[in-house]
């Protein structure tokens, strides 16, 4: 989509600046997944809101006590902060914690992030859903 602007000039002349914005429209998405939008949550992908609903299902039948969407892990404290931020972090009803991540493509910044949570918090149950 082009986008132009009129300028008028000290002298007295007209400009006309036309430019190509530097955004991509809403509906692209870079891995050709497909956003969803469920009970006012945003998810990036059909899969994840379907693992959503799958959850959802669990806390229905008391399976789950706690379902949070999007928790951030810290793995580094400021003033260098890294954090890992998953899908969902679930608690059973035995009081365990699982968080799970929906991966449709595995980037190097997700590769690189996954290493340093099972070095530096390996007490952290994550869940990698392919």
């Amino acid at each position: 989509m082009l986008g132009c602007l009129q300028f008028l000039h000290s002298s007295g002349d007209n400009f006309l600046l036309c430019y190509m914005p530097m955004y991509r429209p809403s509906t692209w998405h870079k891995y050709n997944a497909k956003p969803q939008d469920i009970d006012g949550h945003y998810f990036a992908s059909k899969r994840e809101a379907a693992v959503y609903k799958d959850l959802k299902l669990f806390v229905k039948q008391g399976e789950i006590t706690d379902l949070q969407l999007q928790p951030t892990i810290e793995l580094l404290p400021k003033p260098n902060r890294i954090a890992y931020r998953a899908d969902f972090r679930v608690t059973w009803k035995n009081g365990s914690i699982e968080y799970i991540d929906v991966k449709g493509m595995e980037t190097a910044t997700f590769k690189l992030k996954h290493k340093l949570l099972k070095h530096l918090r390996p007490d952290i149950v994550l869940i990698i859903m392919r």
